[in-house]
């Protein structure tokens, strides 16, 4: 009898871990200054430690709400196909307060919701 090799992760869950990926290091690009562009890249790598073996980045346009949207899919997806949801509410949280102080010191609302919840259950 053969042992079963190492699972292969499904393709969705592979391209919301690519989407995610993208969409931290399009936000790191499109940020105003060089503290909110490294806040970004921190969570990249932050990400990245969570899922080492994920797909290289692609470009994504968009402004910075689309982007977080995209963000919040990606994050919603990956949950979806059995990651883990607390480490990816904890982004989620980091990335929303980051947001929050932003469009406060701009006087611009956002309307950027996440719904990364931590009790939420995958589907099977």
């Amino acid at each position: 009898m053969t042992q079963p090799g190492p699972m292969m992760p499904k393709l969705g869950y592979m391209r919301a871990v690519g989407q995610a990926r993208s969409c931290l290091a399009a936000l790191a690009d499109l940020a105003g200054d060089p503290d909110e562009s490294s806040h970004y890249e921190r969570l990249l790598i932050a990400f990245d430690q969570l899922v080492p073996n994920g797909p290289a980045t692609w470009l994504m346009d968009g402004d910075r709400e689309k982007l977080l949207g995209d963000l919040t899919s990606a994050f919603d997806e990956l949950v979806d196909h059995g990651a883990d949801p607390i480490p990816l509410h904890l982004l989620a949280a980091v990335v929303a307060v980051r947001l929050d102080r932003l469009t406060k010191s701009s006087g611009v609302r956002s309307t950027v919701r996440f719904a990364g919840h931590p009790h939420r259950r995958a589907k099977s």
